[in-house]
């Protein structure tokens, strides 16, 4: 509905690297609220594009279609928003094609917990998607 996110919850038997068996039934447990941006003028601005779930501390990343980047932690008693971000990208200039004014965009985001990183995939051209590193601040 572009207001909440509706997010399932499946058991992992095989632990959080292995996929939940094909028999799982899955449907959403509850929503996670998302956070209207002053960009937030319709409802195509807000639809998510991407999602990423880090489960060793249950936190949910969404990349929404203008590029911004929210965050969840859904353990606890309700999902609580740490946050919407639109990132300031700093793509090195032989990157884009030269006159290319087409602004980076935020594809996708992935938490590494082992090393405390946000890594985030951005597109810049058609066909040259990069990887940049972010570190996460407690």
């Amino acid at each position: 509905d572009g207001v909440q996110l509706p997010v399932a919850a499946v058991t992992l038997p095989r632990g959080p690297g292995a996929p939940p068996d094909a028999s799982a039934i899955v449907s959403p447990a509850f929503d996670a609220p998302l956070t209207m941006g002053h960009d937030a003028t319709t409802s195509a601005i807000q639809a998510v594009s991407a999602l990423h779930l880090e489960p060793r501390r249950g936190r949910l990343w969404a990349t929404l279609a203008s590029g911004a980047i929210q965050a969840w932690e859904l353990l606890g008693e309700e999902p609580k928003s740490l946050g919407r971000w639109m990132p300031s990208l700093k793509i090195g200039q032989g990157s884009r094609p030269k006159g290319s004014k087409q602004r980076p965009q935020v594809v996708a985001v992935c938490e590494d917990s082992t090393r405390s990183q946000l890594v985030v995939a951005v597109q810049s051209t058609p066909g040259s998607p990069q990887l940049m590193r972010a570190p996460l601040t407690a």
